[in-house]
């Protein structure tokens, strides 16, 4: 989908963290906004700053993505507003963080739903309308945590790899009807990523081997996907880009680094789940580069 302008698109986890910076650069295109996401407050001022800056339209629309049942309603709201939806860009997203053993069901669950199966029902909603048209394409913002043997975010780490893999299995289902679907996978996002959040609410510092990634460059990486037509981008520094072709021997690098250990500790103190992928960021337009 090289031409941009005037298209529709989806953007769920729009309101704090990468998902501003996500809708920057759409807006930059040209692109008109449904902004969803939990806070009303924050995805209305989201809304009319993205209106006034570039001079699209937008539509917020409130909703919690952690009950799956919400996405029909959420492109209801999107095709009475705009007349379809060319671009879906399942973005929100989060998990616990600790000892799988030590988990709730209920916690389990919640991750679940909202890493997976909301953006597989959205994405069930959305392809109808897509496939009247015989166009439009679809991103799932997955993270490489899902190509990783990974300690202390076993769901979260099930979830985005069947989110991976969703993406990639209904990209070969519909292979020549003008249809895509998009898989970006974010390494540690500086600035703005989910374990950045628990780092400033711990104190505890990353390792220095273990490299971040800035959200703009996860911004411009879904771009790319939906410009390339690419069945996955992974955004990460090339040492992590590496270890991902074989999933243990990057759970051993990373452990060799300092990781898992930084994770152990993070486990330790008080987490919950989150809602969002990522922290929020007062200036999205200007989001700290790696």
């Amino acid at each position: 989908m090289k031409q941009l302008t005037d298209r529709v698109a989806i953007l769920t986890g729009a309101s704090r963290g990468i998902g501003p910076v996500i809708a920057n650069q759409l807006a930059e295109q040209g692109v008109h906004l449904v902004l969803v996401a939990r806070s009303a407050d924050k995805l209305q001022r989201e809304a009319e700053r993205l209106s006034t800056t570039y001079g699209i339209r937008t539509l917020p629309v409130t909703a919690d993505l952690s009950d799956p049942s919400t996405a029909p309603g959420v492109v209801q709201s999107a095709i009475a507003e705009f007349g379809r939806v060319d671009i879906l860009i399942n973005n929100a997203g989060g998990g616990g963080l600790g000892p799988f053993a030590d988990e709730t069901p209920d916690a389990i669950l919640d991750t679940l739903r909202l890493d997976l199966a909301t953006p597989v029902l959205l994405t069930r909603a959305v392809l109808p309308q897509m496939q009247e048209r015989g166009e439009g394409h679809i991103v799932h913002v997955s993270s490489i945590i899902s190509k990783v043997d990974a300690k202390y975010v076993v769901s979260y780490a099930a979830a985005k790899a069947g989110l991976t893999h969703f993406s990639r299995s209904l990209r070969a289902e519909l292979r020549g009807t003008g249809i895509s679907s998009s898989a970006v996978s974010p390494g540690m996002v500086g600035g703005a990523g989910m374990a950045q959040t628990w780092m400033d609410d711990s104190g505890i510092k990353p390792p220095k081997l273990m490299g971040s990634v800035s959200a703009n460059q996860v911004a411009s990486a879904v771009l790319k996907a939906i410009r390339k037509d690419k069945a996955e981008v992974l955004v990460a520094p090339p040492g992590s880009k590496l270890m991902t072709l074989s999933p243990g021997f990057a759970s051993r690098m990373f452990g060799r680094i300092g990781a898992w250990e930084m994770m152990r500790k993070l486990s330790e103190g008080p987490t919950e789940p989150r809602p969002v992928q990522s922290a929020p960021t007062e200036n999205p337009a200007e989001n700290p580069a790696a």
